[in-house]
């Protein structure tokens, strides 16, 4: 996994929600300071790709329920909730796989056409345990007990598991 760029603990940080980790909102803030919330579901995108209304509604309304009024479909909403909270950074889970490559990138280019950044962020478990995902199950199995063993050392309250 590539290193991933910390804010600074100065700066107005935005956290981005997004269907694929509505958790976010729960360990995000843990690390960082964080000003406002929003959330983000490309439709469009999604419509695109021929996923179902049904679908995209169900991700809606799972989406809503985690981050309130501040919901966005579309980017220039987004960027100018961004700039008229004066955020300077926009954290967000980093979605490794899936839909939303050329959202992401998209997000991006526009965020820093304001002068903000769009820094993902990981789970401490994608951060021990996705390097070990690469074979399959059972050869993922074999490395449970080293990755038991990481895990203890970087989160002492995991020390009994």
């Amino acid at each position: 996994l590539s290193t991933l760029d910390q804010p600074s603990s100065d700066e107005r940080i935005g956290l981005l929600l997004t269907e694929d980790d509505l958790s976010a909102s729960d360990w995000l803030p843990l690390h960082f300071s964080v000003d406002a919330v929003s959330g983000f579901l490309p439709s469009a995108a999604y419509k695109e790709l021929g996923i179902d209304e049904k679908v995209i509604n169900f991700r809606r309304a799972c989406l809503a329920e985690r981050s309130g009024s501040d919901l966005f479909e579309s980017i220039d909403p987004f960027i100018d909730w961004c700039t008229s909270r004066k955020l300077c950074t926009v954290l967000m889970a980093e979605p490794p796989v899936g839909l939303w490559g050329p959202t992401l990138q998209q997000l991006k280019t526009r965020l820093s056409e304001k002068d903000i950044e769009l820094r993902p962020q990981r789970h401490w478990w994608d951060e021990i345990f996705y390097p070990k995902a690469t074979h399959g199950f059972f050869r993922f199995k074999q490395g449970i007990p080293a990755m038991l063993q990481t895990l203890k050392q970087k989160l002492p309250e995991y020390s009994d598991a």
